[in-house]
């Protein structure tokens, strides 16, 4: 095959070589009836059940992800359990179940798409990016409807380069990251969420990647180059060389600094240096 090389925007350095794994979300729910007056009372259970669920869905995310990277990056999920208490997300869900007569995963996707134009109104990247955070929540109530308790694991190769439209932070913590050579999707930003895990994680990640989805094909050998924000697809055996050695190359430059960090910071005259920073408030 031709070798093809589609360019999106650097979200987590690093290189990886790996086959093409296209993950899929659930796709929009058809149209349904109007619920008829004596089903709204059972809707409404059903929806309110589901939010446990998917709240209990979030807090194992949210351990899972502390394990993982660290208490700092697993906060990301305490921002999705604030949308389970948001009159403005949760009650407006459940006064389109009970005053419009809307079903529950209507209802969720008519909500859910009013707040993520609200968010997408505001002049911040950062504030405008938690709109992937809604539809994440989105996502999981709808997959708490469905009946299921826990999040079913995604099954991955190994060396695994995920390419999707877009991929969740609730959808890392079904993947075993050890399998992941990379991460490319359609949409998102460097300051969503999942890119900020990807880094945490060390997964070589390009967001922005337009055509992805009709140009990448599974078990499509490829590289992913996080630092150029470059999906090689069908790379001739020069570029997969290249490709290995820069890998040894960071590898080995990973095990250095493991080693060093802990040695006493002194100059080459025995002069000790102190380094202090503020990295938060």
């Amino acid at each position: 095959m031709t070798t093809e090389i589609l360019t999106g925007t650097p979200a987590a350095d690093g290189i990886g070589i790996g086959r093409i794994v296209t993950y899929r979300r659930r796709a929009p729910s058809a149209e349904r009836p109007p619920l008829q007056a004596g089903e709204i009372e059972p809707e409404l259970r059903r929806f309110r059940d589901a939010v446990e669920v998917t709240r209990r869905r979030i807090a194992t995310a949210r351990a899972t992800t502390a394990e993982r990277a660290g208490q700092r990056e697993a906060a990301i999920f305490d921002a999705q359990s604030l949308f389970l208490d948001d009159p403005a997300f949760v009650g407006e869900i459940e006064r389109a179940i009970g005053e419009r007569h809307a079903r529950a995963e209507s209802a969720i996707e008519t909500v859910t798409a009013s707040v993520e134009s609200m968010f997408a109104a505001l002049d911040d990247d950062y504030l405008r990016a938690r709109a992937d955070d809604a539809r994440d929540v989105a996502s999981q109530l709808l997959q708490s409807l469905d009946g299921g308790e826990a999040s079913t694991a995604i099954d991955l190769p190994t060396e695994a380069i995920i390419v999707a439209d877009e991929l969740f932070p609730s959808d890392t913590t079904r993947m075993d990251v050890s399998r992941l050579a990379g991460i490319a999707t359609e949409r998102g930003s460097t300051t969503a969420h999942v890119a900020i895990l990807a880094r945490a994680l060390g997964i070589p990640t390009v967001v922005g990647v337009a055509g992805l989805l009709r140009r990448a094909v599974d078990g499509q050998v490829a590289i992913l180059d996080g630092d150029a924000g470059q999906l090689i697809l069908s790379p001739d055996d020069n570029a997969l060389a290249a490709a290995g050695e820069r890998m040894a190359l960071a590898s080995a430059e990973r095990e250095r600094l493991a080693t060093d960090r802990d040695l006493p910071a002194v100059t080459l005259d025995g002069e000790r240096v102190e380094l202090r920073a503020n990295i938060g408030t």
